[in-house]
């Protein structure tokens, strides 16, 4: 028998763009409820303490920039603490086809006058970006052009091997993907985001601090605050507009509610059944799906302290670095843009590893696979080319009575915390005003769905 129940909004998602729409919600005055499909709230952040030889990890995303806006503002407004790692590692490594390389320098000194101009490209492309763009599709006809593969941007360069590899290791890293399934222009507008130079979202992306207790601390304010009825281990399987609300199903039991939230990821959405169906469009760009599917590699190691950073291509790893240090133990952590390594498998991490350093022992390791994991299916968002062009503003589209929102689809930084906030703020003012019979769209039949565009 089903059981239903009433609220005005239901939230689906608890990752940092559910629990912030969950907050203005309920602020707002509406009775809500978050449903989760995991024993947790974070998405995919999730910090785990005492996780890998006594040290605690972020186990998904864990690192801020001081220009994120959104993302710095919940951190003082709840006055969560973070860290700054104010020392230099000793070692630096830079990684291309032709070996590993050691010094200060991130190419040969006769070589930094092609990676300056490779930068002055991505920096060229991001002059031509406006946030605007990515909001309501305002311009973003006249930058289609950059909305192709980001290596070929460079490819009259004729790059060295050593820089290429540093700028493909540099994408690669913080993507979790080749930097060859990345746009141009997803590039662009993340260098936009931060002033404009690359020196400054590499700044955003490499030296930004970290949460001194883990985003968990940050998520579990934010949830307290909101106050609202959670239930977690609660997997949504499909969701039907009608004239009059929303039925969200779940297993045997109903939520009926004049407005949904949806915050899951791109690639877990399709494993969801709306009715009426999504628009062509939309239902597309789940099904092309975007690139971010690496990996993010916790390893305790000995003969490994004094601190390290390496970056380039090809892999193993393309970002590689020393986090924390207790005694004779140094905490590493590695991307790559393949598959996720089986932690337990020590002998074959340790190979890994040696690549870089060859008298590194590990003595335990740790990740998790968000690609295997059912209610993500993918690390963090990376566009590839087309994807922005042909599916960005169907994606963030609300639809009937659901408004779309999180990391994978947000306005600014998608992929970041800061995006996935700023989904969840802009996503509670839709669905707000949704509950205004004034404003409430009719859900289109089948078959006018079937012709949109």
């Amino acid at each position: 028998m089903t059981t239903a129940q009433t609220y005005d909004i239901a939230v689906i998602g608890g990752g940092f763009a559910g629990v912030t729409a969950a907050r203005e919600l309920r602020q707002a005055g509406h009775r809500v409820i978050l449903l989760e499909a995991r024993d947790r709230l974070g998405g995919r952040t999730w910090y785990e303490k005492d996780r890998i030889a006594g040290f605690d990890v972020e186990m998904g995303g864990g690192w801020l920039g001081d220009d994120e806006k959104y993302a710095m503002a919940e951190v003082n407004r709840y006055s969560i603490p973070l860290l700054r790692d104010e020392e230099a590692p000793s070692k630096f490594l830079w990684r291309c086809t032709a070996g590993i390389r050691e010094g200060m320098l991130p190419v040969p000194f006769s070589q930094l006058g092609t990676l300056e101009a490779a930068i002055g490209r991505l920096q060229t492309a991001a002059s031509r970006v406006s946030e605007q763009m990515f909001i309501d599709g305002t311009g973003l006809d006249t930058v289609a052009d950059l909305d192709v593969p980001l290596p070929t941007l460079f490819e009259d360069l004729d790059l060295p091997a050593e820089t290429a590899g540093v700028l493909e290791g540099f994408w690669a890293g913080i993507s979790s993907a080749e930097w060859s399934q990345m746009s141009v222009l997803h590039a662009a507008r993340l260098i936009a985001g931060s002033g404009g130079t690359f020196m400054g979202f590499m700044g955003t992306v490499m030296l930004g601090p970290r949460f001194a207790n883990g985003t968990g601390e940050l998520i579990a304010a934010i949830a307290q605050d909101a106050a609202v009825e959670t239930r977690l281990n609660t997997v949504v399987t499909k969701i039907v507009s009608t004239t009059d609300a929303v039925d969200v199903f779940v297993g045997q039991d109903q939520y009926t509610v004049q407005a949904v939230v949806c915050t899951v990821p791109v690639h877990a959405l399709r494993h969801i059944e709306f009715e009426p169906p999504l628009s062509p469009r939309k239902h597309e760009g789940l099904e092309a799906g975007h690139s971010g599917k690496g990996f993010k590699l916790w390893m305790a190691v000995r003969n490994a302290t004094g601190g390290v950073f390496s970056l380039g291509a090809p892999g193993p790893f393309n970002h590689l670095f020393t986090v924390d240090e207790r005694e004779d133990v140094a905490l590493l952590v590695g991307f790559g843009p393949d598959d996720c390594p089986d932690p337990n498998n020590l002998d074959q991490i340790q190979q890994m590893l040696r690549e870089y350093l060859p008298e590194a022992q590990v003595v335990a390791a740790d990740a998790h696979d968000w690609r295997a994991d059912p209610y993500s299916e993918s690390t963090w968002a990376v566009y590839p080319a087309g994807f922005t062009t042909e599916y960005e503003q169907a994606l963030r589209a609300t639809e009937s009575r659901v408004v779309f929102a999180g990391s994978d689809v947000s306005e600014v930084r998608p992929g970041y915390i800061d995006g996935a906030i700023e989904s969840g703020i802009r996503a509670a003012r839709d669905a707000s005003q949704l509950t205004d019979p004034a404003n409430l769209p009719e859900p289109q039949p089948a078959h006018a769905q079937a012709h949109a565009h």
